[in-house]
């Protein structure tokens, strides 16, 4: 699919696809008022801001809510908070790690590639410039944390869950009344760890294929089997991902997915 396209994938629930590697973004409409969840990459603030203008017209969301604070789900929602003076929410577990930007909280909370590229890379640059490098990604001054009885703010015929194990604190999104589950990581419409599936992407074979993310990618390998186990219980008819399109009539895939992967 074309980059920058938007798509409503359910009623008042909008896809917003900056392209398979830069995380999906979606614009979510209740009774109370719009919300974003999830803010790909940073630099896409003008792309973000732009396509919602098209959507709500001079409306902004009243909050962004992020499925987890990795890069390419929370890199523009620090700007964007700024520009509709909104707030950030987030889970308790990933608090640290979106506001505590220091080298030893990212080893913390680390995943494999992580270990194996990203902090070896860090540790290569001065402390003194590096601390301010990752201080400008902090959410200090925009971040709060989500309810704990599993309401989500501004949308209040969704429900939130914790399912770990892509980061300590992931959470998907899900609303029941027409089972429209927004999963954030927790389990993609494409295969990353194939490199035959990403292949045949790559020469434009886009058919969806329910997939864990990728094991390189995963803080905790066990939650994310759990995670997923949980999601297939929902039985959820619309599965939007962060990386792949939405997918109708999935849950059936989904179970079949999630068995794959005990």
């Amino acid at each position: 699919m074309a980059k920058n396209v938007t798509v409503e994938i359910a009623d008042g629930v909008y896809w917003l696809n900056f392209g398979v590697l830069a995380g999906s973004v979606y614009l979510v409409r209740s009774a109370s008022g719009w919300a974003l969840i999830d803010a790909s990459m940073a630099g896409r603030e003008e792309l973000i801001h732009a396509a919602i203008r098209a959507i709500a017209g001079e409306q902004p969301p009243e909050a962004i809510l992020l499925t987890h604070v990795h890069p390419d789900h929370s890199g523009s929602a620090k700007e964007l908070a700024r520009r509709w003076n909104c707030p950030v929410f987030i889970h308790p577990h990933e608090l640290a790690l979106a506001v505590d930007r220091r080298l030893e909280t990212i080893v913390r909370f680390s995943n494999p590639l992580d270990r194996g590229l990203i902090i070896p890379l860090l540790r290569l640059i001065p402390p003194r410039r590096r601390q301010r490098l990752l201080e400008v990604e902090s959410l200090a001054a925009v971040a709060r944390t989500l309810p704990p009885d599993g309401s989500v703010p501004v949308l209040s015929d969704w429900r939130y869950l914790h399912t770990p194990g892509h980061s300590p604190g992931h959470v998907v999104f899900f609303r029941e009344r027409d089972r429209v589950l927004l999963a954030g990581d927790a389990v993609l419409t494409i295969d990353g760890g194939s490199l035959r599936w990403l292949l045949g992407w790559m020469l434009g074979d886009h058919r969806p294929r329910i997939a864990p993310p990728p094991w390189y990618t995963n803080w905790d390998q066990g939650q994310v089997v759990a995670s997923m186990a949980e999601l297939a219980r929902l039985d959820p008819f619309v599965l939007a991902t962060g990386h792949g399109p939405p997918m109708a009539e999935a849950a059936a895939t989904l179970r079949i997915a999630s068995s794959l992967c005990r």
